[in-house]
C-alpha cells in the first residue's frame, strides 16, 4: 500500500523560484505553492500550510530537512490516528545522531544562555526528553487543530518548546520515534542571529508556560 501524500510548500521570500516545475521534475502532482507577500514566521507559515492541507496527517518539515530513506511513510502507513506530537530521530549530515530532545526550560539557564550569547558565546540547551526541534513534526491533522495550532505571538524561536509544553500540560503524548531517520542541516537562516527576537520569544515562552499550566489545573 503507498501512502497518498501532497506536498504544501510555502515560499516565504517569495524568490519567484519556479517551484511548480522542479515538483513536476520531481514526480510530484499533488501540492500546493503558497508565496508570501513578506517574509513570515515560523509559527504563521506552518498555520497556514496546515489549513489547507487535506490529509489526516501533517507532516512538518523545515527547508534543511532530508528524507534519506522510506522510513517516514512506512510508518505514517502503519501508525493509526493518535492525539499528540510525534519527533522523527534527527541526524547530522555525517550521520551521527543529532541531540534535538531537550530538556524543561527553567529560567536560570534561559537568563544563562542569553546573558552568553551577548558575549557572543551560543550554548545549547540542556538534553532531555520534555521538548523537541519542531524541524520535522509528525500530527494529526485533527489533533493539530484542537490543539491549538503554533502561537503565531512568537516573533522567533520557542514555538516548538511551548507546543510541546501545552501539549503536555493538556495530557497529551509528546514522543521521539526511533524508527524514522531524517537529516537537518541545520542550516536555518537565522542560526545566531536576530537576538533581540530572542529576548523577547523567551519571555512570552515563561508567561505561555505559566498559561499552560493555570489551564491545565482549571480544567
Amino acid at each position: 500500500m503507498t501512502v497518498p501524500f501532497e506536498v504544501i510548500l510555502i515560499d516565504n521570500l517569495n524568490e519567484q523560484t519556479h517551484w511548480e516545475r522542479l515538483l513536476l521534475n520531481a514526480g510530484i502532482n499533488d501540492f500546493r505553492v503558497i508565496r508570501n507577500n513578506r517574509p513570515r514566521s515560523f509559527s504563521y507559515n506552518n498555520n497556514s500550510g496546515a489549513g489547507v492541507a487535506k490529509f489526516a496527517w501533517l507532516a512538518f518539515l523545515n527547508p534543511d530537512i532530508q528524507l534519506i530513506d522510506t522510513s517516514l511513510p512506512a510508518w505514517l502507513e502503519r501508525e493509526p490516528l493518535s492525539a499528540g506530537l510525534f519527533f522523527p530521530r534527527l541526524l547530522n549530515p555525517d550521520g551521527s545522531p543529532q541531540a534535538h530532545a531537550k530538556a524543561k526550560p527553567k529560567i536560570l539557564n534561559q537568563i544563562a544562555n542569553l546573558m552568553l550569547r551577548f558575549a557572543g558565546i551560543h550554548r545549547d540547551s540542556p538534553q532531555g526528553t520534555y521538548w523537541y526541534f519542531g524541524a520535522a513534526l509528525l500530527v494529526t491533522h485533527q489533533f493539530f487543530t484542537r490543539i491549538g495550532r503554533f502561537d503565531t505571538n512568537f516573533p522567533l524561536f520557542a514555538e516548538d518548546t511551548e507546543l510541546c509544553d501545552r501539549a503536555r500540560k493538556m495530557g497529551y503524548a509528546v514522543e521521539s520515534i526511533d524508527t524514522v531517520s531524517l537529516i537537518h542541516t541545520l542550516g536555518g537562516q537565522s542560526k545566531g542571529r536576530y537576538l533581540g527576537k530572542a529576548i523577547v520569544s523567551n519571555v512570552y515562552l515563561r508567561l505561555k508556560m505559566l498559561k499552560n499550566t493555570i489551564d491545565s489545573r482549571l480544567s
